[in-house]
C-alpha cells in the first residue's frame, strides 16, 4: 500500500522517492542512537544495534514553544520557505551543524518565516529506520 511505503519505507531510496524526507545517519552508541548530523542523541528504546539512516517526514515535525516538550527536538533558523496553500514547507538549518537542512510542514500563517529562529519537535516513534 502506497501509505504504508511513503511511512515506513523500506530503503534510503524509497524515502527520498516517495516525497521529500528527512534522512539522517545514525550510529548505536551504548543504548544512545547518535544523529551526528544533528547533535543529538536519542534513548535508544527498540531502535536496531546497527548503523543506518533514520528516516523523518516533514509533516512528522512540529514547532515548539520553549516550554514545550518532545521525545527529540532541535533548534536552528529557518533558511528558506515555500507556501503550499494552507500550510508551508520551511528549511531549517540546525545550530548543531551548519550543513544539513531540515524540512518541515507547518501552518501557512505561522510566524515561521526566512531568518527566524525556530524549535522544531518530534516523537521517535514517528520515525522510520533503513539500513541502505
Amino acid at each position: 500500500p502506497p501509505l504504508e511505503i511513503y511511512e515506513r519505507p523500506g530503503s534510503r531510496f524509497v524515502a527520498e522517492f516517495m516525497c521529500a524526507a528527512n534522512v539522517w545517519s545514525t550510529r548505536r552508541v551504548g543504548v544512545a542512537l547518535v544523529l551526528p548530523e544533528l547533535g543529538l542523541r536519542l534513548a535508544g528504546g527498540g531502535a536496531p544495534g546497527r548503523e543506518g539512516y533514520l528516516v523523518l517526514r516533514p509533516e512528522r515535525l512540529a514547532l515548539l514553544d520553549d516550554a514545550d516538550a518532545a521525545g527529540a527536538s532541535l533548534s536552528g533558523v529557518v533558511v528558506d520557505e515555500f507556501v503550499l496553500g494552507s500550510r508551508k514547507q520551511i528549511h531549517v538549518r540546525p545550530d548543531a551543524c551548519g550543513d544539513v537542512v531540515v524540512f518541515a510542514e507547518v501552518p501557512a500563517g505561522s510566524g515561521a518565516g526566512p531568518g527566524a529562529r525556530v524549535r522544531l519537535g518530534f516523537a521517535v516513534a514517528d520515525a522510520g529506520f533503513v539500513t541502505e
